[in-house]
Formats: C-alpha cells, structure tokens, sequence
C-alpha cells in the first residue's frame, strides 16, 4: 500500500508527498530494527542468565556431593565401630572386653549430624516461576524430579533421625557415666549388655537407622551427579 502510493506522487511529481512518504519508511524500517535490536538483546540477556543459572546450580551439586561424601566417609567408619562392639556383646566375638573405642561408639549411636541440604538456585526457580528460563526440556524435567526429591529425602531423614534413641541415658547402668574433664566419660559394662536384650535392640535401631541414612547419602550423590552431567554434556 505504501509502495503504491510512492508510485503515484512519482507519477503525480508530487515531490513533497514522496519525500513525506520516505520519511515513513525511514521511520518504520527504524522502528522495525529498533524492536529487532532490543529483541537480540532481551534474548542474549536470557541466555547469560541461564548462563549463570547453570553454572550456579553445578557449583550448588558440587557442594551437596561434597557434603554427603564427607558424611559417608565419617559415619561408615563410625558404624563399621559399632558392628564391631555389636558382635562382642552378641557373643560373635571371643572378646571379654570392649575396647574404649567400640565402647565410644555404643553410646554415641544415637548422634547423627545431618545436614538438610538443597538448591537453593532451583527454589528460586521454582519459587519465582522463572524454570524456563533453562530452555533444555530434559534439565528442566531433572530439575523438577529433583525438587520432589529433595522435599521427600528431607522427610524421610526427619523421620530417621527422630527415632534415635539415647541409650547412653536410657540405660544408665549398662553405660555410667563419670564426670571429667574435659567433658564427662562413659564406661560400658559388658556383662549386663550382654543380659539386656532391649538394650541390644535399641542400638541396633540406631545402627539400622544410621544406614538408612548412608543409603540414602548414596542415593542423593548419584541423583545429583546425573543432574550434573546433563547440564555439562552440551558444553563439552
């Protein structure tokens, strides 16, 4: 339409009409470039965001992972300890004695130091309803899955953790404690450990319970490597 009507102030020599009608293409060819520009630069902009979104959640994985790994480490040793003392006082082995080490992990079975770990980058998402900024539907899927996860491992360690049992105050005489400095010190009578089946059941929960956990350490390492390496395929 507007062609047509160049042509005809042409054919009219209507210079005035055809330099009025130059100045609206300049003008719309400038707002059409301009909405272009500002279009590139929005969706550049997106793209360093997800950028930056990415990078923030690998850095976030990396630290859960490394959280975890130190818990396992920490706590396999501790109930590799605690099966050892176990089997003395199950009679499994010959020994009369429990050493202060295995004694030392009996009464701290119902210690567990678990860190309630997250994404805090993936609540921000999820909070702010701003996912699709990551545009791969396969990270997203996987950010969702482990969003669920995450509030079903908390639950589940919640409930692990709350049913430890302090047998070092529940049984008293099995396990007296002295004070001391610095800090009290506790001594384990085999003899009665060995009369007291309940006891035995309570430590084995704790133990049970603890490998729960380590299973579970296991389960979320895995899950957050996986994550991972999606997010670093397309970038290798």
């Amino acid at each position: 339409m507007l062609l047509r009507r160049i042509t005809e102030h042409v054919r009219e020599q209507n210079w005035f009409a055809v330099f009025l009608d130059f100045v609206v293409v300049v003008v719309v060819v400038g707002i059409f470039v301009a909405l272009q520009v500002t279009e590139w630069n929005d969706l550049r902009k997106e793209r360093k965001e997800e950028a930056r979104l990415l990078r923030q959640i690998v850095h976030e994985i990396d630290a859960i992972i490394e959280v975890r790994i130190d818990w396992i480490d920490t706590y396999t040793a501790r109930q590799a300890m605690r099966h050892a003392a176990m089997r003395v006082v199950q009679g499994d082995d010959p020994a009369d004695a429990l050493t202060d080490e295995q004694c030392h992990a009996l009464w701290r079975t119902h210690i567990t130091f678990w860190a309630y770990e997250s994404l805090t980058t993936l609540d921000e998402l999820m909070a702010t309803g701003r996912l699709r900024v990551i545009r791969d539907e396969e990270i997203r899927i996987n950010l969702l899955e482990i969003d669920a996860k995450q509030e079903v491992w908390a639950e589940r360690a919640r409930f692990l953790t709350s049913g430890l049992i302090q047998v070092v105050t529940r049984y008293p005489t099995l396990m007296p404690r002295r004070t001391g400095l610095p800090q009290s010190t506790v001594s384990c009578n085999l003899d009665l450990m060995r009369e007291n089946p309940a006891f035995q059941g309570e430590v084995l929960n704790n133990m049970g319970r603890t490998f729960g956990l380590l299973s579970q350490a296991a389960t979320e390492i895995e899950r957050y490597e996986a994550v991972k390496k999606l997010i670093e395929e397309p970038t290798q």
